[in-house]
Protein backbone atom coordinates (compact mmCIF):
# COMPACT_ATOMS: atom_id res chain seq x y z
CA UNK A 1 0.00 0.00 0.00
CA UNK A 2 1.36 3.62 -0.85
CA UNK A 3 0.79 5.94 1.28
CA UNK A 4 0.63 9.30 -0.13
CA UNK A 5 1.20 12.31 2.03
CA UNK A 6 -0.03 16.19 1.48
CA UNK A 7 2.53 18.86 1.45
CA UNK A 8 0.34 20.20 4.48
CA UNK A 9 0.89 16.53 5.94
CA UNK A 10 4.56 16.57 5.02
CA UNK A 11 4.91 20.48 6.52
CA UNK A 12 3.02 19.33 9.99
CA UNK A 13 4.40 15.50 10.32
CA UNK A 14 8.19 17.51 10.02
CA UNK A 15 7.36 20.03 12.69
CA UNK A 16 5.82 18.06 14.57
CA UNK A 17 8.93 15.16 14.48
CA UNK A 18 11.91 18.66 14.94
CA UNK A 19 9.79 19.89 18.45
CA UNK A 20 9.60 15.96 19.50
CA UNK A 21 13.16 15.41 18.78
CA UNK A 22 14.75 18.35 20.52
CA UNK A 23 12.43 18.62 23.10
CA UNK A 24 13.78 15.15 24.51
CA UNK A 25 17.55 15.77 23.82
CA UNK A 26 16.86 19.31 26.06
CA UNK A 27 15.11 16.92 28.80
CA UNK A 28 17.65 14.39 28.43
CA UNK A 29 21.43 15.78 27.77
CA UNK A 30 21.00 19.98 27.63
CA UNK A 31 24.13 20.56 29.43
CA UNK A 32 25.89 19.06 26.56
CA UNK A 33 23.68 20.68 23.49
CA UNK A 34 25.17 23.85 22.66
CA UNK A 35 23.84 27.40 23.09
CA UNK A 36 22.15 27.94 20.16
CA UNK A 37 19.55 25.02 20.52
CA UNK A 38 18.72 25.17 24.03
CA UNK A 39 18.20 29.08 23.27
CA UNK A 40 16.22 28.44 20.44
CA UNK A 41 13.84 26.44 21.98
CA UNK A 42 13.06 28.05 25.98
CA UNK A 43 11.59 31.18 25.96
CA UNK A 44 10.34 33.85 28.23
CA UNK A 45 10.80 32.93 32.40
CA UNK A 46 12.23 29.73 31.06
CA UNK A 47 15.01 31.17 28.51
CA UNK A 48 18.62 30.37 28.76
CA UNK A 49 20.69 33.15 30.95
CA UNK A 50 24.18 32.19 31.00
CA UNK A 51 25.30 30.84 28.19
CA UNK A 52 23.59 32.91 25.23
CA UNK A 53 24.50 32.54 21.30
CA UNK A 54 24.66 36.05 20.11
CA UNK A 55 23.03 35.38 16.75
CA UNK A 56 19.95 34.06 18.24
CA UNK A 57 19.68 36.90 20.90
CA UNK A 58 19.33 39.14 17.60
CA UNK A 59 16.45 37.29 16.47
CA UNK A 60 14.32 36.55 19.35
CA UNK A 61 11.49 38.92 19.36
CA UNK A 62 10.35 39.86 22.53
CA UNK A 63 6.83 39.56 24.37
CA UNK A 64 5.37 43.08 24.22
CA UNK A 65 6.03 42.65 20.37
CA UNK A 66 3.77 40.22 19.64
CA UNK A 67 0.55 42.74 18.28
CA UNK A 68 1.15 42.04 15.24
CA UNK A 69 0.56 38.27 15.47
CA UNK A 70 -2.85 39.66 17.09
CA UNK A 71 -3.37 41.88 14.56
CA UNK A 72 -2.88 39.01 11.62
CA UNK A 73 -4.82 36.42 12.88
CA UNK A 74 -7.52 38.90 13.44
CA UNK A 75 -7.52 39.65 9.63
CA UNK A 76 -7.05 36.21 8.92
CA UNK A 77 -10.09 34.76 10.79
CA UNK A 78 -11.98 37.90 9.34
CA UNK A 79 -11.36 36.38 6.12
CA UNK A 80 -11.83 32.83 6.72
CA UNK A 81 -15.75 33.89 8.07
CA UNK A 82 -16.24 36.00 5.28
CA UNK A 83 -15.60 33.09 3.11
CA UNK A 84 -17.22 30.24 4.83
CA UNK A 85 -20.56 32.63 5.00
CA UNK A 86 -19.88 33.38 1.30
CA UNK A 87 -20.17 30.18 0.55
CA UNK A 88 -22.94 28.49 2.76
CA UNK A 89 -25.12 31.02 3.48
CA UNK A 90 -24.98 32.87 -0.26
CA UNK A 91 -24.25 29.93 -2.15
CA UNK A 92 -21.48 31.24 -3.91
CA UNK A 93 -18.56 28.94 -5.43
CA UNK A 94 -15.48 29.51 -3.60
CA UNK A 95 -12.66 31.61 -5.04
CA UNK A 96 -10.47 29.98 -7.77
CA UNK A 97 -7.52 30.95 -5.96
CA UNK A 98 -8.45 29.77 -2.76
CA UNK A 99 -9.21 26.27 -4.18
CA UNK A 100 -5.67 26.12 -5.97
CA UNK A 101 -4.12 27.21 -2.51
CA UNK A 102 -6.04 24.48 -0.69
CA UNK A 103 -4.96 21.69 -4.00
CA UNK A 104 -1.07 22.67 -3.22
CA UNK A 105 -1.58 22.50 0.72
CA UNK A 106 -3.75 19.70 1.25
CA UNK A 107 -3.52 17.62 -2.08
CA UNK A 108 -5.98 17.15 -4.72
CA UNK A 109 -7.50 14.05 -3.50
CA UNK A 110 -9.48 16.42 -0.62
CA UNK A 111 -13.61 15.66 -1.12
CA UNK A 112 -16.40 17.35 -0.09
CA UNK A 113 -18.51 16.45 2.76
CA UNK A 114 -22.26 16.78 2.89
CA UNK A 115 -24.07 16.37 6.26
Amino acid sequence: MIFLLSNMEMLFFSMVAAVTIVGCLIGAVEPHLPAFITQSFRYGKHSLKDRRNHLVARLEVPKSSFRHFYVFALVWSTMALYLVLRTTVAGKPAPEALVTFLDFLCGMRRTEKSE
